[in-house]
């Protein structure tokens, strides 16, 4: 019900494969789909590029998916290629950086966030037989998640 903000499981698992690259700076992110880019064509197989996100130098990204940040910074794209729907997403050293621990965007924040804000844990906890107030666990949950980013490093 969370992936892809899809309702359908066929959809939301579409992608076959998920890689993540963290690279030194937006000039190597650029390098690395050319270079992704001529070795497809190199070895004969024909690969388009889907869903293109591309955040890293500035622009702002529209938060889709419950729980997102629309200030996260990335590349984001899928690769279909062989029959095969690749994910991509390339972090530079310092958005990678912000993806694991800056306040509200941080990839631990954003589960709490996907799961409270969907919906899902008042499906799985409905509110007559558990009487939990999910504003404030969701809350609770947030702080918890930020103590241990911060008590990390």
């Amino acid at each position: 019900m969370l992936r892809k903000n899809e309702k359908n499981p066929a959809v939301a698992v579409d992608d076959e494969l998920g890689l993540m690259a963290v690279l030194d700076n937006i000039s190597h992110v650029k390098r690395f789909v050319r270079h992704l880019t001529r070795s497809a064509v190199k070895a004969g197989s024909i690969m388009m590029l889907e869903d293109i996100s591309d955040t890293l130098a500035g622009s702002h990204y529209t938060a889709t998916s419950v729980g997102s940040s629309s200030k996260t910074q990335m590349l984001k794209f899928f690769a279909r290629m062989g029959g095969m729907r690749v994910e991509f997403i390339i972090h530079t050293n310092q958005s990678y950086l912000n993806y694991r621990y800056q306040r509200g965007t941080s990839h631990d924040e954003y589960e709490v966030r996907r799961l409270f804000d969907s919906g899902v844990t008042e499906f799985l906890f409905p509110y007559d037989i558990y009487r939990l107030d999910m504003q404030q666990v969701r809350e609770k949950q947030l702080q918890r998640f930020r103590k241990n980013i911060e008590q990390q490093h």
